[in-house]
């Protein structure tokens, strides 16, 4: 799953959407939850439960006062610059996160990137499957809190794989009238 321009939302609208896209993938049905890996996201919110440098922050937690204070908290001691170090650190060796300014943590994030979702075999097994699995979970997406509102159709939240390419291509060019109504 990609979130796209992830700076355009409030820290707060960016934890609750990171929130939601971690809750998407455990609930959704075509994700084969048996061998899915923890995501960058369920690591960040393990560690800062466990960090007492910051107070034990439970990010699920999102109306909690010192859970708000933090994830609002521009500065040095704050949110991003927790997140950039925490993602710096070679232990974790996090490349879901693309940032604004490296030098400017606070600035926040450019995109990210969901790289733990693994897909049921039953939902690729044919093309048709396969395309209907990619329509779906595009629509499924769209229901998540992450799209920042852009200046085009196209910048929303997408499930993208190297996969879902070539499914997307070969779906398109087979619904097109020129296949299907041809003798080939």
């Amino acid at each position: 799953m990609y979130i796209r321009k992830p700076h355009k939302l409030t820290s707060m609208e960016l934890v609750k959407c990171l929130n939601d896209v971690e809750t998407f993938q455990d609930d959704y049905s075509k994700m084969n939850q048996e061998i899915m890996k923890d995501s960058f996201w369920q690591k960040y919110q393990d560690f800062t439960l466990a960090d007492s440098t910051i107070g034990n922050i439970d990010l699920t937690a999102t109306s909690d006062p010192s859970t708000v204070a933090f994830i609002q908290n521009t500065g040095a001691t704050g949110f991003y610059s927790h997140l950039y170090a925490w993602g710096a650190n070679p232990a974790y060796s996090i490349r879901d996160l693309k940032w604004r300014d490296t030098s400017n943590p606070g600035l926040g994030l450019k995109a990210i990137k969901f790289s733990n979702g693994i897909l049921n075999k039953k939902d690729t097994e044919t093309g048709v499957i396969q395309y209907e699995t990619l329509v779906h979970m595009r629509n499924k997406m769209g229901e998540v809190s992450c799209n920042a509102e852009g200046e085009e159709e196209k910048e929303v939240d997408f499930p993208y794989s190297f996969a879902f390419l070539y499914w997307e291509s070969i779906g398109s060019i087979y619904s097109t009238p020129v296949f299907i109504g041809s003798n080939y």
